[in-house]
């Protein structure tokens, strides 16, 4: 006879309302993303709609509505903000991305001026259609001519025309041909497109000594090609004025403003449609001669469109509490004109608004917010901290040490990332090279090697 085998466990597990489940997916969205979302709940549930203004007049700017929303914050901890009224105008902004032309339209209409045949504009623009983000051509130029069925010299006579456009280096295959056609189209330096023609990889590596060996230039005519070189355009996409609205623009999530001394935090909510429960459903609902069916389908559309409301005003009260917890955490950067940022995590608010830090992470991920001097993501004041002489310092502090140290050193001799490991702890800050080479990389900073000048 077989035996009965019996198991006992124990499960922990954290299950979410629906009411919760929506209010942590409404708090992770950024002002771009609650817009669409809200359009798409207005389509699904037909117990919500838009307030429409009366009179067909526009809402002012400073009218409060349940959207745009924001809290006094004036209490015994948080004793300097004041209320300012929500509305925010994006005109500005979004007049950046208004009447530009596409890619396509901009460089065909170049091409075209460069009289281009009809046919020759066709295939430009599947030229063009598969440009990376930095405008090179990645691809092989047989795939493109085998889809047109049309020979790949025809091909690469044409890209070389777009090469030598009104946006020189545009579909290059490489950085190299990028910088040569833009000498050639700015007919200057000679001498920069013979090291690029023949000593390019000497160049890139900084190798100028053997570049003057194997060359009749001098020092200085070296000196005067790196100089001309240095100010070419290795992104020749980013001369091309295009429409690219999460590229080029970037809408704040909040806005904050010091008046008299109190910083007033705001809900960015500008371009997002205030919503309301249909008056028509909540009376439908209250009509008790409605059939039982009906009135558990409006109940169900009534309760979703709530929860939906009370999900954005929970974002937004509780993005304004995290706002306002991160400036009394970061005085020195809010409050002094040295704006320096003193080590903060996830946790430290999380304590200071007692809330988990898994609802922290939702609220600052991909959130920005406009200050009155600059636009910051709020990851920005986030930051772990190194020991110094003088206490904790983030190690944001540190990487603009670095970045100042390396852009005051001798060009013609960088220091290397132990030199610079030195300077920092003889600073009184404990750091390791290891880190300091991280943090350089984090900047964007070559070796010392690389960074060599004449």
């Amino acid at each position: 006879m077989s035996k009965r085998n019996i198991k006992q466990s124990l499960d922990q597990k954290l299950s979410l309302s629906p009411q919760q489940l929506i209010q942590a997916n409404i708090l992770q969205l950024n002002s771009i993303m609650l817009e669409a979302r809200l359009y798409k709940e207005l389509e699904s549930n037909p117990a919500l709609e838009i307030i429409e203004p009366e009179n067909n007049e526009p809402v002012l700017n400073d009218e409060k509505t349940d959207l745009e929303q924001e809290d006094n914050l004036e209490d015994e901890e948080n004793n300097y903000w004041e209320p300012k009224s929500a509305g925010t105008d994006n005109s500005d902004i979004m007049s950046n991305v208004s009447n530009q032309s596409t890619i396509i339209e901009q460089v065909t209409t170049a091409l075209t001026d460069d009289n281009f045949t009809d046919e020759e504009l066709k295939i430009s623009e599947h030229i063009i259609g598969n440009l990376d983000d930095q405008g090179y051509l990645v691809i092989e130029s047989e795939l493109i001519s085998d889809r047109l069925n049309i020979s790949n010299k025809l091909l690469l006579d044409i890209i070389e025309k777009i090469k030598h456009s009104k946006f020189p280096g545009l579909a290059s295959s490489n950085i190299r041909e990028c910088l040569l056609a833009q000498l050639i189209v700015y007919d200057i330096s000679p001498f920069s497109a013979e090291i690029l023609e023949n000593h390019f990889d000497d160049f890139m590596n900084k190798r100028y000594e053997k570049i003057i060996k194997n060359t009749s230039y001098t020092k200085e005519e070296l000196q005067d090609a790196i100089t001309v070189i240095s100010q070419l355009n290795p992104n020749p996409r980013a001369m091309i004025d295009e429409t690219d609205y999460k590229k080029q623009t970037i809408i704040p999530d909040l806005v904050i403003d010091k008046i008299n001394d109190k910083w007033n935090i705001v809900i960015n909510n500008g371009s997002c449609p205030d919503l309301v429960i249909s008056e028509n459903y909540l009376k439908m609902f209250e009509n008790k001669t409605q059939k039982k069916d009906v009135k558990n389908f409006l109940k169900a559309k009534i309760q979703s469109a709530q929860w939906f409301l009370e999900a954005i005003n929970a974002r937004n009260k509780t993005m304004q509490k995290i706002m306002a917890s991160i400036i009394i955490k970061q005085n020195a950067y809010f409050n002094s004109n040295q704006k320096e940022l003193k080590p903060m995590i996830l946790k430290d608010i999380a304590e200071d608004v007692n809330m988990d830090i898994s609802t922290i992470s939702r609220a600052t991920k991909e959130k920005y917010v406009q200050m009155p001097w600059g636009l910051k993501e709020l990851k920005y004041f986030f930051s772990e901290g190194l020991r110094s002489n003088q206490g904790k310092i983030s190690s944001k502090n540190v990487k603009q040490r670095i970045l100042e140290i390396i852009n005051k050193e001798n060009k013609t001799k960088p220091l290397g990332d132990k030199e610079i490991t030195d300077i920092l702890i003889n600073s009184g800050i404990e750091i390791a090279r290891r880190t300091v080479s991280k943090y350089r990389e984090e900047l964007n900073y070559q070796t010392a090697r690389l960074r060599k000048e004449l």
